[in-house]
């Protein structure tokens, strides 16, 4: 798959940058504690730097070149990285976005698969709808930055709309269909954009209706991703009361995969579950 028109996201560089700045330190034998001890730094920034939590600044990387002896085209692109991975992405123009890294790692995504318990995915909701979600989600927010945070929402439904878009791939259970955000004629304009993804051959939706009982991803709601470049492994995002999690260990992130292939298996087909949600939409 092609990499995503739109560009690099800051967010994806970064880890991408760290990813290789721990390789190196690994193949010159250093520990962290050492290199934190050559920058004059704590440990802890080296580990935020090598997961992508905190990218490196251009000074860092040139010392860390120094360090692991790293010079020519190599030091160039890590130097590029490093610029690239401190650009500022579209969502950062909203100010503080509560998930801003996610959407960093959403904007350059080439598939994503969603499994969602309670809400419509964010992708696929009207902006109604998500505006009713994030005014329960922060009952203190104001009202500009409510409206700022749908508006962020909105914008991130451009994968989906524009000439090249992301694979996306849905699963929801039926309680999301029921479940009356918003009030009915909300409901009533969320279930016809749904009803509207068989237009959209890039989109597979499911349901899993009340009959199959439990099922394994009853925890709750989580996202994969998947990037077009194979030296970028998927990761997958959780969202919690807790905070967000992000899952990048191959075995882990292997785990959700099996579980989303056996939620596929269980679920209603795309057909079928157009038509019940179209029968949930007549009820309304």
């Amino acid at each position: 798959m092609a990499r995503r028109a739109e560009g690099s996201s800051p967010t994806l560089r970064g880890r991408e940058l760290g990813r290789r700045l721990r390789e190196l330190r690994k193949s010159a034998g250093l520990t962290a504690e050492q290199v934190a001890e050559h920058l004059a730094c704590s440990v802890a920034k080296i580990s935020y730097m090598e997961t992508g939590h905190r990218p490196a600044t251009i000074r860092d990387v040139r010392d860390l070149s120094v360090l692991y002896k790293v010079k020519g085209p190599e030091r160039e692109e890590l130097m590029s990285l490093a610029k690239a991975a401190r650009e500022k992405g579209w969502w950062q123009e909203y100010g503080d976005v509560p998930y801003s890294k996610y959407i960093g790692y959403e904007a350059e995504a080439a598939s994503i698969r969603n499994y969602e318990s309670l809400f419509i995915p964010g992708l696929l909701q009207t902006d109604a709808y998500a505006l009713a979600v994030i005014q329960s989600a922060e009952p203190a927010a104001s009202a500009d930055e409510v409206a700022q945070r749908a508006q962020v929402r909105a914008k991130r439904q451009a994968l989906i709309t524009r000439t090249d878009p992301v694979s996306l791939w849905v699963i929801i259970d039926e309680a999301a269909l029921r479940r009356r955000v918003g009030g009915p004629e909300v409901m009533r304009d969320q279930l016809r954009r749904l009803v509207a993804t068989r237009d959209m051959p890039h989109v597979t939706l499911q349901v899993i209706p009340f009959g199959v009982g439990v099922h394994p991803a009853m925890a709750g709601p989580f996202v994969i991703l998947e990037f077009a470049d194979p030296a970028v492994s998927d990761v997958v995002y959780v969202e919690n009361l807790a905070g967000d999690i992000y899952v990048e260990k191959s075995a882990q992130v292997g785990r959700f995969a099996r579980i989303f292939e056996r939620l596929k298996e269980i679920a209603l087909d795309p057909d079928d579950s157009l038509a019940l949600i179209e029968h949930v939409l007549k009820e309304l």
